[in-house]
């Protein structure tokens, strides 16, 4: 999201450029479970459809 946005304000889709970044921040909470995710983008980059997957993520109570 852009500064001063959040999820309420926010719209998609987004237009990303290299001298205007989107970030997104992605929490993970468990209660009683070990678990993992990965997440995966999907998006359209020069006319191209593309997805990428980020990382095997464990999360453990704590």
């Amino acid at each position: 999201m852009r500064p001063g946005e959040d999820a309420a304000t926010s719209t998609f889709p987004h237009r990303v450029s290299r001298g205007d970044p989107e970030v997104f921040e992605i929490g993970l909470v468990t209660e009683g479970c070990d678990c993992r995710s990965a997440l995966v983008v999907d998006r359209v980059a020069n006319g191209e459809e593309k997805s990428t997957t980020a990382g095997d993520f464990r999360v453990v109570p704590g």
